[in-house]
């Protein structure tokens, strides 16, 4: 069953005659840019999102170390 989130993403897709691929990506970028915004641009941060549940997803790059 899919979400709201998802539901609202088909509704503009419908309405504006655009590719789910295409809105998806735009979704995704705007999420990458929020998230900057709010919590800092310094690292490397990508979004998904689920085209079957809907569901966002951020993943932060980070680098692992031995000692700080």
């Amino acid at each position: 069953m899919k979400n709201d989130f998802m539901m609202a993403i088909n509704q503009v897709c419908h309405e504006r005659q655009l590719a789910i691929d295409i809105v998806l990506e735009a979704v995704e970028v705007a999420l990458v840019s929020a998230y900057k915004r709010n919590f800092g641009g310094s690292q490397s941060i990508t979004a998904q999102i689920d085209s079957q549940s809907g569901e966002p997803l951020i993943f932060i790059e980070k680098h692992v170390v031995e000692e700080v």
